[in-house]
Formats: C-alpha cells, structure tokens, sequence
C-alpha cells in the first residue's frame, strides 16, 4: 500500500510518525481503508476592513513549533476541515504558502468613550503533550481597546487557553508604530496561545521574516451575509469563531465580575481584567459600515450535499493490558486520544465495559492485565448487553508467550470475534493484527498468528459481515514499545489513530448506525470494576501534612482520614486532633499537566470544619450513613454507641465551612460494648456505609445499613459473623474498595512492613443481600510488598486508603507520622 501527501504538505509530512499520526491506517489489502489525501485550506476571502480595523491590526509572527493561521472559509463556503492534533506540533499547517493565503477577520464594539476591537485568528489544529489537551481547529483571538476619540492604542489584550493577557499601550512593541506585535507560540507542553513579542522577537521566525498582516475581513466585510452565517454556526469542536455569537462573551472577560459556582455551591467572583467603563452589550455607532463585497464570483455549480450526520458511537475496547493502557503515562493507553478524535466529529462517543481506568474523559473499557483470549471472550461476553456498536479488539498477546499458548489461538480468536458478532449484529468490528514483540520467538508466532487472524477476518467480511482488520503489527514498529511488548505514549497515539481511521471507513462504509437499546451497566457488585488485582502507582507525596503535626492519636489511631465531604467522589484530607476538632484540605482535583505541580493532587485549606462536639481524637468516624454522597462525622463512644452529626454540605454565605446537624448530634447506634472495634464500610454497594464490629482478632460481624426507619431511628439488620478472621489483629485491617465494584474489601495490613493481603467482597454466596448468606471472599495473595522502604515509616497503622482521583477504587496511603503528610500509590488497576 502506498502513501501519498498534497503538494502543500509534502515538505513536512513525509516522516514516519507524522505519516502515522496523519491516519496511515493500516488494513489488510481486500478490506483496507485507502490514506485520504490532506485538504488544502479554502482560498482567503478578498480583504474588505474598514478604516479603522486596519489601522490597529495586529502584526504577527509564529515560533517554528506553531501553524500559521489560514482562512476558515473560502468564496465557495467551504470551510476548513482542519488537522488532528496528533499529526504534531506543526506539520502540515506551516508552509511559506500559507502566508499568502491567509484570512483575518474582525468586529468592532463601542460605548461609554471607548472602542473594542477584536481580530480572530483561525488554525487548524492545536496540538499538546499528552491525550485529551489537544484538538483539531483552533480559534485565537486578539482585543485592541481605543478612546472612541483617539487614533492611539490604549490597551491590548491576547488570548491564551480561553483567557486574556492584558498589557497597556507603553508595555506593548509596535510594528510602523499603530500595529502591536503579537507572536503564536507553543505554551510549554501545553497548546498555542498568543503572547506579547519580545525583544529577542524581532529575529522573526515565519519563512518570510517580515511581520505579518494578513487580509482583514470586517464583520461587514464578509462576500455575503452567508459566509458570516456559516462561520458562526458551524461546529469547531471546542473552539469558537470568537468574533460570532460569543463575541460579547469576550468582551465580558476583560471587564466583567467574573463568578464562578464551586461544587460546595459557593459562588466565587473575581474582579474584572480591566477597570474601564465598558458595555459588552451595547453598541453605541461602531464605524463599521462598508459597502458590498464583490470581490468574490461563487460558482454557478449547485451546492454539495451536505455530509450525512454522523451516528452516535458506543464503543468497547476489548483486550488486555495494551487496552488498558499498561505503561503509557495516562494510564488509558489509545483510548483517551480515541476519545479525542471521536469526539471531534460526533456528537455523542461513549466508551463503554465494566472496567474504568486512566485518565481519560471517557474512562470506561474492558481490557484486563495479562487475560489471554479465553479470558478476554469471558469478560466480553458479560458487557456485550450494552450493545456497542463499534468494538475495538486488540487480543492474543499473552497467548503467544509460548508455543503452548499459540496453539488454536487463532481459531480462539475468531471464536470471539463469532461471539460478538451474533450478540451484537449491528456493531462494527475492527480486530487488529496485534503489535510486535522485541522477543524473537515470540514474534514469530506473532507473525504466523497475525497472518491466521487477517485470512480469517478478511473470509467474514468476504461473507458480508461488518468486519475489518487493523494492521496495527505495520503501524507500531518496536521502537514505539515501552517494554518490548507495550506501546509507550507515541505507540498509543498510533494505535488511537489507526483505530480511528477504522472507524472512519466503517463509517464511509454506511456499516454503524446509532446504538440500540442495551442493559445499561450495573452498579454495586456487576458494574465499574477491574479485573485484576491492582497495579500500584507510586505518586510520591501527595500532601506535606500543612504544618498540622503528628498523624499519631491516642489507642492506635491515625489522626488523618480520607473522606467525601463535598460529594464530588473525591476524598479530602481530614486531620482529627485530640479533642476531635477537624482540620480540612479540600481535594480539588489535578493540577493542571504543567508547573512544578504538574499532575498531583491539589488542596484547597478550608481550615477548622467541626469542633468534635465532644468527641476525643480517637473516637471519630468519617461515612457516609445516609447515601448522599458526603461522609458525616460520627462519634463512637467507648461503649459502641455511634452519634452521627449530618452533613448537609457547605454553607452558601461562606460563613461556615460545613454545615452540621442537628446541634447535640443524633444517636443512631447505641451500641456493642467496644467502640474501638466499630468501623463503617459499605459492605452491599448500596451507597451507604454499614456498621461493622471487628473483635481483637479481626472477626467482623456485620450490621446492614438499612437507612431511617418509619417508626423512627435508624436500622441496623444483624447479618452476623462474615468473616473469622486471617491471623492479624484488628488494627491491622481495613476495608477499602479495591476493584471499583462499589463493595468494600477486607484487607490486612502486614504489621512489620505495611505490605498488604486482600480478600475481595464477591457479595453473598445467593448473590442476594434480601436474605442473610454467608459472604464469598476471593484472596489473590499479597497484593503490595509493603512501604517499610519510605523514610518516614513507622508503623503500619499509618497506611490507609483513599480514592483521591474519583475512579471509585481506593488508593493505597501512607501517612507520615511526625508530620501527617500522605505518600500516595495510584490505584490503577
């Protein structure tokens, strides 16, 4: 198969990667989706500006990691299908040409003595490191601001990630004195951006090292009312032809009180960017009048048939760990940048299967670390009720470690693909041959394998069936591999891409429709779970401590706890001191993928949350008693008896932190004789944490939460004795949720080195919690060696656990003694 580039992107596009990021989708010859040529860019709209949009246009230049802008839409309305992002920095969207074909367009606003200028840059992709930050179109904007009496540039801002950069006239360099120097720049690892030019910037970078002023369209100015009309409405993804409906929005974040509704329900308002009487939505005059445009012919042929709208995509990736993306630094592998381009053109993409893993938009998937194909067909077939209607399926991998394994691989394979294909007949499969192996031996039966499936496949399709095959083995060569049998992160955007490309000709081929009706995935025992025991991520520390002091209490007890109490399904830091009043760090979720924080867990100080009411440090709880999703604190006595205090979430005035109730707390436990054995798991999945009684030997007898009842009070249903015990002492166990499936676990701690042995929570041997059952427990082993290596360890009644990403399974913590701090591993399946 061949590969071929247009003329105006021949230059750049011919390296390997590019080639491949570009969509070198790789099929099998009889069944095989053809490489579609880049589009060129429309041709520039003739330049139509008033007086004044010209004298206060910006002048340009571009750093050689960026696209130079084209025009959006040309005199025959076709507007720009731009580039995917991860075709590379600039590939494709930086030839000398395109500085002669090039589109600016403008607006202009004013009132109350001043006059808002604001030119659009279009370009057509945007690209970032690392998935779901990137896209395809990028829409740039830039805002002169003039006294409506005055030729002289007061203030000029520059947009930068869906905000502005403001800098006055003196701090701005001009070109011929009216024009401020703007240059597009790459913003670290994240995307482009304008900046303000600098000294060095006059060492200009574009090929023509002359500032650039491209062909200025007025809003006034366009050919027809059409052409403006189409600009407006059409889809740019998650850009905006700023100067359109959103124009006043614009405006509004330069001189608008900018408010913000946090998850508390809080509402946060800043001052605006600029102090200035400004009305972004009153027009007082803009000298903006211009006659017609007639500087465009459209052509007398009739207009295209509009594309046919595209089909919702529910889609299944099936494998093993290359689907769950083992070894990429997302943890999701291809399938956030799937997502990403799916996402580009389709107005729905759900990604679909009982496990959820990475960091992804869409999380969702059913690859299982070292499954073999038997197994894959296993859990495939407990998902395929969903009813994809795309399949990705990328398996035999862990069958071709030995010739024992590859034995009827094959026929295994397409076994599965048979399974799929009468379970869910409307779905579209695309099964790859599967990617190389440093290992000779191996991939040698990778090859003969690979060859076996592609024969078989291209024999269904032959038969009619909605079946392709993606030569995955040609498109991720060995140097893409992270460990000699997973893809790393350049891997994985390959292989995203070619599934994609896939997806593209299934579609071409009129083969997906929208999804029917499937079972929706359960929850509490049959939905989001992972497959495997975890794999720990080590994150470093995670939390300093804030200058609280000891993690240590009274009667073995750790002062810091991990809990829900904004209901955003993330955990916050909680530090109990002695007399039980509670210090908060709100879990505001990642930090963005740059600065020295890059990737970790931020904490916002809320400071003193709960006074203890009473309770010392060792008595408090934290737990969800009621379902609502935040935890409430819980008073357990040392006879047993448990108070709660209601979270009824934060405060709307900002007065309080959290708000509690009722005042004096109300008893919904009266107890057992031995508090310091209570502990609050949800043992059943139903959201709401049972109460539980450990013994000195670590025997658990469980109470089911069974929420308040009408005569009053709270329920509590006696299921007994669920577990015996494993030979370690009550401090040493905890319950936690490992896999995801909404049931706490049973976990022991190993005193000596904080190593850990899980018994996973199967649900009652009846798989019926209506009746009293004995509990099914499967231990794997040693799911972690211990964190004794730390150089803060002390004991382990320091580690806990904790979901600090909201992926419902619970991380593995160490708390640091002295100084409270947490030592993080990822949960990642």
């Amino acid at each position: 198969m061949s590969l071929s580039t247009s003329s105006r992107r021949g230059q750049h596009a011919l390296a390997k990667t590019a080639l491949w990021l570009l969509g070198a989708a790789l099929f099998s010859p009889s069944h095989a989706l053809t490489l579609r040529q880049s589009v060129e860019p429309p041709t520039k709209l003739p330049e139509w500006a008033t007086e004044n949009d010209l004298r206060h246009q910006p002048a340009l230049d571009f750093d050689t990691d960026g696209c130079y802008n084209v025009p959006a839409i040309g005199c025959d309305k076709r507007v720009s299908e731009g580039l995917s992002e991860g075709s590379g920095e600039w590939q494709g969207c930086r030839d000398e040409a395109d500085l002669d074909n090039s589109n600016v367009y403008s607006r202009q606003r004013c009132n109350n003595g001043w006059c808002a200028y604001m030119y659009d840059y279009y370009f057509e992709k945007d690209y970032a490191i690392g998935p779901g930050t990137g896209h395809r179109h990028d829409w740039e904007h830039i805002i002169v601001l003039v006294p409506d009496d005055s030729t002289v540039q007061k203030i000029v801002c520059a947009s930068a990630h869906g905000g502005y950069d403001c800098k006055n006239a003196d701090e701005v360099r001009w070109h011929n004195e009216v024009h401020p120097k703007i240059v597009y720049h790459k913003d670290g690892p994240s995307t482009h951006a304008f900046r303000f030019a600098n000294e060095a910037d006059d060492q200009l970078e574009n090929h023509k090292k002359e500032w650039q002023l491209a062909d200025l369209v007025s809003w006034n100015g366009f050919p027809t009312p059409d052409h403006r009309n189409i600009l407006e409405n059409h889809n740019f993804g998650s850009a905006s032809f700023g100067i359109g409906h959103q124009f006043a929005d614009n405006l509004g974040k330069l001189v608008d009180r900018q408010c913000d509704q946090h998850p508390s329900g809080q509402v946060i308002c800043t001052n605006p960017l600029l102090r200035i009487e400004f009305d972004k939505d009153i027009d007082e005059g803009s000298p903006g009048n211009l006659p017609p445009n007639n500087g465009c012919n459209p052509p007398s042929d009739p207009e295209p048939e509009p594309e046919p709208e595209r089909p919702d995509l529910r889609v299944l990736p099936l494998g093993d760990s290359i689907t769950n993306g083992f070894g990429s630094s997302s943890n999701a592998g291809y399938r956030g940048y799937f997502y990403n381009l799916a996402t580009e053109v389709h107005n729905v993409v759900d990604m679909i299967g009982s496990v959820r893993s990475g960091d992804a938009d869409d999380a969702d998937h059913e690859g299982h670390n070292g499954a073999t194909i038997a197994e894959i067909s296993g859990y495939a077939e407990r998902v395929l009720s969903q009813r994809p209607n795309v399949v990705l399926l990328h398996a035999g991998t862990n069958d071709m470690g030995s010739d024992a394994g590859a034995v009827g691989a094959i026929d295994r394979l397409m076994n599965l693909v048979d399974m799929i294909i009468a379970k869910c007949p409307d779905a579209t499969v695309l099964v790859a041959r599967i990617i190389p192996s440093t290992s000779t031996s191996m991939q040698a039966r990778i090859n003969a394998f690979n060859d076996g499936v592609e024969d078989a496949m291209n024999a269904r399709a032959d038969d009619g069936k909605k079946v392709l095959v993606i030569r995955m083995d040609e498109a991720v060569g060995t140097a893409d591999l992270i460990d000699g049998l997973h893809p790393n992160d350049l891997g994985y955007i390959i292989m995203a891409t070619n599934w994609w490309n896939g997806v593209q000709q299934a579609f071409e081929n009129r083969w997906i429709d929208d999804p029917v009706a499937g079972q929706p995935p359960g929850n509490g025992g049959g939905g989001v779970v992972c497959g495997t025991v975890p794999t720990w991520i080590p994150q470093g520390t995670v939390a300093s401590g804030g200058g609280l002091g000891s993690a240590a209490l009274e009667n073995n007890a750790t002062a810091v706890f991990m809990a829900d109490i904004d209901g955003d399904g993330r955990d916050d830091y909680l530090h109990v001191s002695e007399n039980g009043e509670v210090y908060m760090y709100w879990n505001i979720g990642k930090a963005p993928d740059e600065g020295p924080n890059a990737g970790k867990v931020q904490w916002q100080p809320v400071g003193v949350i709960a006074s203890g009411g009473g309770a010392q440090g060792h008595q408090v709880r934290f737990a969800d008693i009621d379902g609502d999703g935040r935890s409430e604190f819980i008073w357990v006595k040392d006879s047993g008896s448990a108070t709660v205090w209601w979270n009824r979430g934060f405060a709307s005035d900002g007065q309080v932190k959290v708000i509690w109730g009722p005042g004096a707390g109300e008893e919904i436990a009266t107890g057992i004789g031995d508090g310091q054995g209570v502990r609050f798991a949800d043992m059943n999945g139903d959201g709401k944490a049972d109460f539980i009684h450990l013994a000195e030997n670590g025997a658990a007898t469980l109470y089911i939460n069974q929420g308040r009842r009408e005569t009053g009070g709270w329920g509590w249903w006696n299921w007994g004795v669920i577990a015996s015990g494993v030979g370690t002492s009550r401090e040493n166990i905890r319950f936690a949720d490992l896999n995801g499936d909404g049931r706490d676990d049973y976990i022991a701690v190993e005193s000596a080195t904080g190593g850990l042995n899980a018994w996973y929570n199967r649900g009652p041997q009846s798989q019926n919690w209506a009746a009293v059952a004995p509990l099914v427990w499967w231990n794997p082993g040693s799911i972690a060696s211990g964190v004794s290596y730390l150089p803060n360890w002390s004991t382990s009644n320091m580690v806990t656990f904790g979901d600090l990403n909201g992926d419902s399974r619970d991380e593995y913590l160490y708390i640091g003694v002295e100084d409270s701090s947490v030592y993080a591993f990822l949960n990642g399946c």
